[in-house]
């Protein structure tokens, strides 16, 4: 170790030893504290970080799209990013969905009956050529599959005592429409789900297939993307990744999920 002196001359004798004895201690600390070992110097430390968002974990990533938007990345750039095999542009018409008529399988209520309700209104019961079987002004419908057909029963609301109303029969698949003026969720029907509600624009469908009640909502591609967006991503996130996962979602829905072929289109 060299130390360099402040003194041109040479330090006095007290000084001198002044130095020497910083010396000293600064020798007797760097022998008290071990050298690290040589391969503390060169290991490499791994961190796997692991997780996800909402959404099926195929394709448009919601938090991966949010954090290329906060950097600046346009909405294109996003979706070549995560489609890259694939082109923009107008959605096509392949004649299995109907852009107006988008068919959403509602799973969590396969195998109930179907039961809706309306704040204001009155249901309106059609069949699938589009003409009038019955109207509920009581507040809430429910159709329950009885084998050859469904059979209407009404009551007050989702909570009440539901009555025998009328017998569809021959009837696999029966319409339930709101015929309302009432604002917000007031004009829609509502599903009296097991454990919670959950309002929907366009119509309700019951569909037995095979014997098995599904209930099936039907709307624009617009009006699904309106119900499904906010449920993907939060509303306060960049326009850009609002925008990609609106496309994706279109896309997805347009193309179709022979899955749930010919009762839906989606689910």
């Amino acid at each position: 170790m060299t130390i360099r002196s402040q003194f041109a001359d040479g330090p006095s004798r007290a000084k001198r030893g002044a130095v020497v004895a910083m010396f000293l201690i600064g020798a007797l600390l760097v022998a008290v504290v071990p050298p690290l070992p040589a391969a503390a110097h060169t290991r490499e430390a791994t961190i796997e970080i692991t997780g996800r968002g909402w959404g099926h974990g195929r394709g448009l990533g919601q938090y991966g799209s949010y954090g290329y938007a906060e950097q600046g990345w346009s909405v294109a750039q996003i979706l070549d990013h995560y489609y890259s095999n694939t082109t923009a542009g107008p959605a096509p018409t392949n004649g299995q969905v109907d852009a107006d008529q988008v068919r959403v399988d509602l799973r969590y209520l396969q195998g109930r009956s179907t039961t809706v309700g309306l704040a204001q209104g009155t249901i309106v019961v059609r069949g699938t050529d589009g003409g009038e079987l019955a109207r509920v002004d009581t507040g809430a419908a429910r159709l329950r599959w009885i084998g050859g057909g469904f059979e209407l029963e009404t009551a007050a609301s989702c909570s009440g005592s539901f009555t025998d109303s009328a017998v569809l029969s021959g009837r696999d698949e029966v319409h339930l429409v709101a015929e309302s003026t009432g604002s917000g969720s007031d004009g829609l029907l509502h599903t009296c789900g097991p454990t919670y509600r959950t309002w929907y624009r366009g119509e309700i469908r019951a569909v037995a297939v095979n014997g098995y009640p599904l209930t099936v909502n039907v709307v624009t591609i617009e009006d699904y993307l309106a119900g499904v967006v906010p449920n993907e991503v939060p509303a306060s996130w960049p326009d850009a990744a609002l925008q990609a996962q609106a496309v994706a979602a279109r896309s997805y829905a347009l193309a179709g999920d022979t899955r749930q072929q010919p009762y839906a289109d989606t689910c």
